[in-house]
């Protein structure tokens, strides 16, 4: 209320009052004083101020009952309407899950109408009303509820939370959607409103960015949990960086990889963020090769040689060869492995005089190695060098090392320690995280200790894994030279693992051990970490790393091999599976010219072999000229040079040189084998003079063929056989009542001795047992009068049901009980009906024929009798059409493993006795072909014949049935099994028949043909086990069948059984390996 007064100064003003709670008194005193020229009235005022000519005084409402109360803000400048004070806020509510404008009212106590004129602020609020949104429930604005910086400046946060929005987090802190926006300008990890992340901190308020919210699996970067503010010119991205200055990307996780490397922009350009779908770098990014600069000083061509190869079968090498005419060019020579004892001492076991030549090697640097592969890790040696380079043992230890080159005269020592401080070693503890530490002062202790006319060495792992442990940068400002391992980058040890390839999610795709991108990676990742490339000499292989394919043939990037054991053929010298020569490449190349494809891939600049046929082998390899293209290229980018593992690989080296300069001639001549070059289509086609290594060829490849022919017709066979699998149910059904005839036949019954019955007779009457029950009608009783009547009563419930099941296959949810007439249908001959006489009393009624029926005469009403329930859809009666789908794809399999280990045989690369895998193949084989014949006389059985055929159909389908529940498994279980199955026999009255001769065999999951499936298919099968003992653990299984259980079989499966019994019999070859 305004108004205006003459006079003084005062009230030549326009004067306005107001009051926030509708206090009119207060407005009327205030008015009332002004017209009266009396001084201004303050009591119950919060204030007054002039603005121009206006003098304001206001009464600001304390709201008791507001949830949120807020200050206006003050302007201080005059010129301005908005010096008004502000209109006092009003009592508030939030909005709550499911409100609307309606339901909000009643929450605040007012009607819709008023609800609305409270907030007239927002014309839309009824249709855009958020979860957690502050709203008007009384008259007044809106409180300022608008989150405020921290005192140190940086901005209020908020924790997004699942479900959350910009717009339902702006309504809740009072801001607009655009305002996250402006605030978040220079968040970490802020990617705009369309791509919030659950957890994520973002700002509400101006101010410096916060740190990200910690995220528990992080290894780099602000997300890393302990993470703290930045200082100085330091930036977030800085925080936290990855070992080895690896990437890291905006997970928070380090790899040396595009997924880690690669720096991704996002639309907001923010610290932390990437494009949708990438993983942006956010600190030491990018993959090119660094730290290369200068050149060595002298390019190095370094050689291993392992001085065990003399301990082989095969492919021996004299360690002077290496300086012979045979070889040249090498600077170095690494001499593998000398011993370390427990107690920190060192020798060489010159068992072959090696280690002698090797000392006397002239015009090339002799470097004793230490460590290795196996020394690492080995359950006996992998904790020798790390109580070595312990303090209390560093000393002593760098001593012995020095002394021994010395007194050897030799050129150098290399330590081959490829994994101090890893964690996750198989069959050892893990390693301490001193290890590393402790490595590199003890290699700082040797090299001072050493003459400086000899040189130090390490091997270093080409993995960030395990490279990570080592602080590479300080080791190789120590040591002369690093001998980098980049190969082995791949190996069986890749099966199902996601993480061992790119593009490769599940695992188990086949790569090269010596892939160039990737050893370029390599190099990349360790020269980042600080290590200049002249100190880097590194690897190439002269071996393979082999895979048996899991398709044949397969060529590209998502070809697999089968595991977790690898499945490759085994070199004949190396002797490991999954690790072949150079030199033994090159021997099967010459022996099977025809079976082997070789090429060259440019783009991972290694060499490929794939055998054809019965290997299935791939092999990556590096062939002498891809060897020469790899130094070009390290030489070209400054690296100090190639070490190549190992010189006794590349070739069938003849025993010329040993310690007593004899000469051992044609060692290691090649032996060759008669060629099992024959096939048979059966194994009756098999002649008995086989020669004996291949008879074991010969049968799997006849099982082979007969296997795979059944398999076709079983699938071809097995079509359209749904209506004979109705009929099989239909049968077992319409036979309970004639099941349960026969077990209440009266008196002779066998379920009468469970009952207590009364009876009545046209001669007779009576009660007691049922097994007592007299019924007999004397000749010439009449019609009208013969009728019989019995009543059941039920003695031993428990003991009936349990015969009934046991002996006829019926449950008793099967069974309902009622009132039935059995009427008589035979006419009775002259004289006693034989069924009638009574055994104990057979005088009884001699004077007179005795029949219990007349032509067309007399009935039987058995009161309280078991029937067949009504409803046969709850009758459960096993349909083993999901036994014979199942089995299917498990026949797959055993053809599969079948031809691979025919194949394996023909070269005599089997791992196994060829006994034990004819053994173990034969019986699924001879069972699934007995499988087919019946499943052919079942579809020659029309329908025109079902019903005079019933009792030969059921058997021949339970003999199908039987055949394959050990290929299906899981199917068999659910339906109970084969005894559950054979019910059906019993049901058509077959107890007796041989098809349920083999029930016992084939349902015990112990027994020879799910025990022998087990083993060579199974979870525990072949690949698992191996196959020289799944083929020994599965031929032990059809051995231990013999007699009676043998004859449970059919006939043609024994008469197959013995032809392949008598053909390993007569060979020798086929004794176990």
């Amino acid at each position: 209320m305004s108004s205006t007064t003459g006079g003084d100064a005062w009230s030549a003003r326009r004067r306005l009052v107001s009051s926030g709670d509708g206090n009119l008194v207060f407005v009327q005193q205030a008015v009332k004083s002004w017209a009266k020229a009396s001084c201004a009235l303050t009591v119950g005022a919060n204030g007054a101020k002039a603005i121009d000519n206006l003098d304001v005084k206001t009464r600001l409402v304390d709201h008791q009952n507001s949830h949120y109360r807020r200050h206006s803000h003050h302007h201080s400048h005059g010129h301005s309407h908005s010096h008004l004070f502000n209109r006092a806020t009003c009592r508030t509510t939030r909005v709550a899950s499911g409100d609307s404008c309606a339901s909000l009212a009643t929450k605040c106590g007012t009607s819709p109408s008023g609800f609305t004129k409270n907030n007239s602020y927002n014309k839309k609020l009824c249709s855009t009303l958020m979860e957690g949104q502050v709203v008007c429930c009384s008259a007044g604005s809106l409180p300022d509820i608008r989150p405020k910086p921290k005192a140190n400046g940086e901005c209020a946060t908020h924790d997004v939370d699942k479900g959350q929005t910009c717009s339902s987090i702006a309504a809740f802190n009072g801001l607009k959607t655009s305002d996250l926006d402006h605030f978040n300008k220079e968040t970490w990890g802020w990617n705009g409103c369309k791509n919030l992340l659950m957890g994520q901190k973002i700002c509400t308020s101006k101010g410096s960015p916060p740190l990200p919210a910690p995220v528990s699996n992080a290894q780099c970067g602000p997300s890393k949990p302990g993470s703290k503010m930045p200082t100085g010119n330091k930036k977030l991205a800085d925080l936290n960086p990855c070992p080895l200055k690896a990437c890291c990307n905006i997970w928070g996780q380090c790899g040396t990889t595009k997924d880690y490397c690669t720096v991704s922009k996002s639309t907001t350009g923010n610290p932390g963020t990437s494009k949708p779908g990438e993983n942006g770098c956010i600190s030491n990014c990018g993959m090119k090769i660094v730290n290369n600069e200068k050149p060595p000083d002298s390019f190095k061509k370094i050689a291993y040689y392992e001085s065990w190869n003399q301990d082989r079968p095969c492919m021996h090498m004299d360690v002077r060869t290496i300086t012979s005419a045979f070889t040249s060019g090498w600077t170095d020579v690494h001499f593998a492995f000398a011993n370390i004892t427990s107690d920190h001492k060192v020798s060489v076991k010159d068992t072959y005089g090696q280690f002698k030549n090797f000392k006397g090697l002239k015009g090339i640097k002799r470097i004793i190695a230490f460590g290795g592969w196996s020394f690492s890790v080995g359950v006996d040696t992998y904790a020798i060098l790390r109580e070595a380079v312990k303090p209390s043992n560093r000393g002593a230890f760098a001593n012995e090392v020095v002394r021994f080159v010395e007194d050897h005269d030799l050129d150098g020592v290399d330590f081959d320690w490829e994994y101090p401080g890893a964690p996750d070693l198989p069959d050892i503890p893990k390693g301490s995280p001193d290890e590393p530490a402790n490595y590199f002062k003890f290699l700082q202790l040797v090299k001072s200790k050493l003459p400086s006319d000899k040189s130090l060495s390490i091997a270093a792992p080409a993995s960030f894994w395990y490279l990570k442990q080592f602080p590479i940068a300080a080791i190789s400002k120590t040591v002369d030279y690093i001998v980098y391992m980049t190969y082995d980058l791949h190996g069986q040890w890749d099966y199902e693992s996601p993480w061992a390839s790119d593009g490769c999610p599940k695992g188990s795709c086949l790569r090269s051990h010596v892939n160039l991108t990737e050893t370029e990676n390599s190099l990349a990742m360790v020269t980042k970490a600080g290590v200049e490339a002249r100190k880097l000499v590194v690897g190439v292989s002269s071996y393979g790393r082999s895979f048996k394919m899991s398709s044949a043939r397969c060529k590209g990037p998502a070809c697999t091999f089968t595991g977790p054991e690898s499945g490759a053929a085994k070199g004949k010298c190396t002797g490991t599976a999954g690790y072949i020569s150079n030199a033994e490449l090159k021997a099967l190349v010459h022996s099977h010219s025809g079976d082997v494809e070789k090429w060259h891939d440019a783009k991972t600049d290694s060499d490929y072999m794939i055998f054809d046929g019965w290997y299935r082998l791939t092999v990556a390899y590096m062939s002498e000229e891809t060897k020469q293209g790899r130094t070009a290229k390290y030489k070209r980018l400054n690296f100090g040079g190639t070490s190549d593992w190992a010189i006794d690989l590349q070739e069938e080296w003849a025993d010329t040189h040993n310690v007593y300069g004899d000469i051992d001639d044609d060692e290691n001549e090649l032996e060759l084998i008669e060629s099992c070059d024959k096939e048979y289509d059966s194994i009756d086609d098999i002649p008995s003079s086989t020669p004996g290594h291949c008879v074991a060829p010969y049968i799997l490849g006849s099982l082979s063929k007969e296997l795979s022919r059944a398999i076709k017709d079983y699938k071809e066979v097995s079509k359209g056989y749904d209506d004979k699998f109705k009929w099989y149910v239909d049968w077992v059904k319409e036979g309970i009542d004639m099941v349960l005839d026969t077990f209440m036949k009266v008196k002779s019954g066998e379920g009468n001795k469970y009952m207590d019955c009364e009876w009545t007779a046209p001669n007779s009457k009576g009660s007691g047992p049922c097994t007592e029950v007299d019924l007999r009608v004397p000749v010439g009783t009449p019609k009208a009068a013969n009728r019989r009547f019995i009543t059941y009563k039920m003695r031993d419930e428990d003991g009936f049901y349990e015969a009934l099941l046991a002996n006829h296959g019926i449950e008793k949810s099967w069974v309902e009980w009622k009132d039935y007439a059995d009427h008589d249908i035979c006419i009775c001959p002259n004289g006693p009906h034989a069924r009638d006489v009574d055994e104990k009393e057979p005088n009884r009624f001699a004077a007179g024929p005795i029949c219990p029926c007349e032509a067309h005469a007399g009935f039987t009403i058995h009161k309280n009798y078991p029937r067949r329930i009504q409803d046969t859809a709850k009758i459960d009666v096993p349909n083993p059409k999901a036994i014979i789908e199942e089995a299917i794809p498990k026949t797959d399999d055993l053809a599969e493993l079948l031809y691979e280990t025919y194949i394996d045989s023909l070269d005599d690369d089997l791992d196994a006795s060829g006994a034990d895998a004819v053994t173990a193949f034969s019986m699924p084989v001879f069972m699934l072909e007995d499988a087919i014949k019946s499943i052919k006389s079942v579809k020659e059985i029309g329908e025109k014949q079902k019903e005079t055929k019933t009792r030969e159909l059921v058997l021949s389908i339970l003999s199908i049935v039987f055949a394959v529940i050990p290929f299906a498994g899981t199917a068999a279980s659910a339906l109970g099994g084969a005894a559950m199955i054979a019910r059906a026999a019993l049901i058509i009255g077959e107890a007796g028949s041989a098809a349920l001769s083999i029930v016992d065999i084939v349902d015990d999951p112990a027994s020879a043909p799910f025990a022998i499936l087990g083993m060579l298919i199974g979870s525990k099968g072949v690949k698992v086990k191996g196959p020289r003992k799944a083929f020994r653990d599965a031929a032990d299984a059809r051995r231990a069948l013999k007699g009676d259980k043998l004859e449970a079989f059919s006939p043609e499966f024994r008469r197959k059984d013995a032809i392949v019994q008598d053909l390993v019999k007569k060979s020798k070859s086929c004794s176990v390996n």
